[in-house]
């Protein structure tokens, strides 16, 4: 449980440093090649701060 909660949480801390700023977001987007590497990493940040909130 613990080896899966601390990854996520430096996931979530480089998502919301990202999405910051949105214009640099959206480039670091567009740099990616394998799209679905950040849908997954948003997807984490997502589940990760719904975490925190509750």
């Amino acid at each position: 449980m613990l080896l899966c909660y601390v990854p996520l949480m430096i996931i979530a801390n480089v998502c919301l440093n990202n999405v910051c700023t949105i214009s640099n977001f959206l480039e670091y987007i567009a740099n990616l090649q394998n799209v679905g590497t950040i849908l997954t990493l948003c997807l984490y940040c997502v589940v990760v701060v719904i975490g925190i909130m509750f």
